[in-house]
């Protein structure tokens, strides 16, 4: 098992969603780790689909005669996927398919689909790895830990721990020329995972509430490594960047003391910002925040499992503009509860927000979580289509049809682009 390609799809009928300005396209970080783990006995090709089709992806996977494919995938690239597959065991049954990512992690019943071998379920490094050289040496899958295939009906094998030290892990495959590719911007991650219990977020399937840091060092080891290779911007990809301010001033003044020239962006929790954390990130070269608030009333806050209330959010917003940094407000419409006269409301209040840019999203109950099937029994789903799911359409009944509230939310970004 000599040649791997490894791909991360995308809809087979892609739209970029209307809230972005410019398209931009993160590299597939998931893949390149998993790449360079593996990389010293294979010949890894790397596959980005983005705005191609079908038909392009599977004659490039046939001129790479693999002996595997695997996938990372998302709930709304699920489907696409599925096709992908179906059409490389068309073109050679003996070419193994895998899937890795959110989907397949919490909704390993996807094997059913005979076109697919095998699902990773969590954290794929190791697991795909030990899938790899258990396929090649003949060993029996059932004692490959983390795993998910077919045989007469769904097996799943006895889960894997999570990594525990992320430093042993080889950095990214990257190059100089997928470094520009991407426009000279990477992904980095100084943590794993996140403890929150939000209802909407199904990121507990890959990291199972359990977060795990690298090293201040290690970081900063891959950071260079980067900016050796051209890269100029930075986006961390920890879920909760400021979930531990010992690590991130640890961190961070680690990045002072070297001196590095960083500019960079992250996702951080409102309820853990103060004036010291926002002072070192801004003197870091912190050029945004990213701020997932989800909605603007304390009691829908509460039922989506966010502990802070709007007030105190508002504060923050306005404490991080004081130090320069932008800020991105994530948000959500298109609850069950959702009418006329709430989303008049929300519109009001976004509109005063002190944020550069605004990233509204439907409300999705992905079928990796408990809440898709409570909302399937109470029938409240408007499609099981999962390619649908991409949080760019309303996939749930509201008190508001659903072509207005499409409506609604242009209408929205129109009066935000207004006022900032």
């Amino acid at each position: 098992m000599k040649n791997i390609v490894l791909i991360e799809p995308n809809r087979e009928k892609y739209r970029s969603a209307i809230y972005i300005d410019q398209e931009i396209w993160c590299e597939p970080l998931a893949l390149q780790y998993i790449g360079a783990q593996i990389k010293q006995d294979h010949n890894i090709k790397i596959i980005h689909q983005r705005h191609r089709s079908n038909k392009e992806i599977l004659k490039e996977i046939t001129e790479e005669q693999p002996d595997l494919v695997g996938f990372s995938v998302y709930t709304f690239t699920a489907p696409n996927t599925q096709k992908l597959c179906d059409g490389i065991k068309k073109y050679n049954p003996k070419i193994i398919t895998v899937m890795g990512g959110y989907h397949p992690s919490g909704y390993p019943q996807i094997v059913r689909d005979r076109n697919i071998d095998f699902v990773v379920i969590g954290e794929g490094e190791i697991t795909f790895s030990a899938l790899v050289k258990a396929l090649e040496s003949g060993k029996d899958i059932s004692e490959v830990r983390g795993i998910a295939y077919w045989d007469d009906h769904l097996r799943i094998t006895k889960p894997r721990e999570r990594i525990k030290n992320l430093d042993e892990l080889a950095f990214p495959l990257r190059t100089k020329k997928s470094i520009k590719k991407y426009d000279n911007i990477i992904q980095i991650a100084h943590s794993r995972g996140c403890p929150h219990r939000c209802t909407f977020c199904d990121s507990y399937r890959i990291w199972n509430r359990q977060v795990n840091w690298r090293s201040a060092k290690n970081t900063i080891e891959e950071i260079k490594q980067a900016k050796e290779l051209g890269a100029n911007k930075f986006y961390f990809t920890d879920l909760t960047f400021n979930l531990n301010k010992n690590r991130v001033y640890e961190l961070l003044n680690e990045i002072k003391k070297e001196n590095i020239d960083l500019k960079y962006s992250v996702m951080c929790s409102p309820h853990q910002i103060d004036k010291g954390i926002l002072n070192v990130m801004k003197e870091t070269g912190c050029f945004e925040i990213r701020y997932g608030i989800e909605a603007t009333e304390d009691t829908m806050l509460k039922t989506i499992g966010k502990i802070q209330k709007f007030s105190e959010t508002k504060k923050i917003l306005d404490l991080t503009a004081q130090f320069g940094i932008q800020t991105v407000g994530y948000f959500m419409i298109g609850y069950p509860k959702d009418n006329r006269e709430s989303l008049a409301k929300f519109k009001e209040t976004i509109i005063e927000l002190p944020l550069n840019r605004l990233r509204l999203a439907f409300f999705t109950p992905f079928p990796t979580l408990p809440l898709f099937e409570e909302y399937k029994n109470m029938d409240l789903l408007l499609t099981e289509d999962f390619s649908e799911y991409t949080t760019d359409k309303p996939v749930v009944k509201c008190k508001i049809p659903k072509e207005e509230l499409v409506k609604i939310r242009e209408d929205i970004y129109k009066e935000f682009d207004k006022h900032s």
